[in-house]
């Protein structure tokens, strides 16, 4: 959720042949790839050009996921600064603006600069409460 890339994955699924990126397809990062058709996994099948890119500034706290293997945690993030959330058509501007945030707010403990790649940014994370496995 966090990189900038300049080509994206596409995924194929093998069983119903169903194509597309990665970033569309993950439906919890903890379970990894599966086809949004069928929910099978997926294969790997090239690479596409990135069209646009988005970058936000979020707040980041821990969250307590259960007793499991003597307790767990995870981490949530919050959109915070919405006057900080920028679109670019252009990869060398994405890539500037993110690290010009990540370096304005180095020292800030709780704050996380995320981009995406055609995608705009999640109003919070993670969209499902993870679960211990």
């Amino acid at each position: 959720m966090s990189v900038l890339l300049e080509k994206l994955p596409v995924y194929k699924c093998p069983n119903c042949e169903h194509r597309g990126q990665a970033n569309q397809w993950i439906d919890c990062e903890y379970e990894g790839l599966s086809c949004e058709g069928c929910g099978d996994k997926v294969v790997y099948d090239g690479d596409t050009e990135t069209a646009w890119w988005s970058v936000a500034l979020y707040a980041i706290s821990r969250a307590y996921g259960g007793p499991e293997e003597g307790g767990w945690w995870y981490d949530t993030g919050e959109l915070c600064a919405p006057w900080h959330v920028r679109g670019f058509d252009n990869y060398e501007e994405a890539k500037e603006y993110y690290q010009q945030l990540r370096n304005d707010y180095q020292d800030e403990r709780d704050v996380r600069v995320l981009g995406f790649n055609e995608k705009l940014p999640v109003k919070s994370f993670p969209e499902t409460r993870p679960y211990y496995s």
